[in-house]
């Protein structure tokens, strides 16, 4: 699930010039710099040393909507363990104001959420929304996963990130 302005870069784009995702397997993470939903700023070289779980995400995606709360489930047991999770969102209305703030609170969510990333998640290749990379403490891409089956990959992220924090 796409929002109007990446549907459109994905059509317009011939297939071999679209980014994709894959190709951040074992590389580092490309730089951000994102806008949390109080104003602050929170950075690739601001969260180093840590174990990132970045979560693509909008709204108006239902499956986006159910892996919340096992975001929030993961940021609870492990975010003083090492992980920082973060609700990247993309592919909003451009005049919809701070969407990951509402929604945050509206279902009293802990982790961070940042907002107005759709040139970010189009430049590494998010094509599916939810997609979750998982980030090592040296900035490096350990998982991908795109779409959201809890049997699948619920499991699958919490067994890797106690292997990263190294905790059983």
């Amino acid at each position: 699930m796409l929002n109007a302005a990446l549907f459109a870069l994905a059509v317009a784009l011939p297939q071999q010039q679209m980014p994709t995702i894959t190709k951040l397997m074992g590389k580092s993470l490309p730089t951000f710099s994102m806008t949390t939903t109080t104003g602050s700023t929170v950075s690739k070289k601001s969260l180093k040393g840590k174990v990132i779980l970045l979560d693509f995400w909008a709204s108006w995606c239902g499956p986006c909507i159910q892996a919340s709360p096992a975001m929030n489930a993961l940021h609870k047991k492990y975010g003083r363990k090492g992980l920082v999770v973060i609700g990247v969102n993309l592919g909003e209305d451009p005049g919809a104001k701070n969407v990951g703030a509402a929604y945050k609170k509206e279902h009293g969510y802990s982790y961070l959420f940042t907002q107005k990333n759709d040139k970010y998640g189009a430049g590494i290749g998010v094509q599916t929304l939810p997609t979750f990379i998982l980030v090592n403490q040296k900035g490096n891409v350990e998982q991908i996963f795109s779409g959201w089956h809890p049997e699948q990959v619920g499991d699958k992220l919490e067994s890797r990130i106690k292997e990263l924090l190294k905790v059983k």
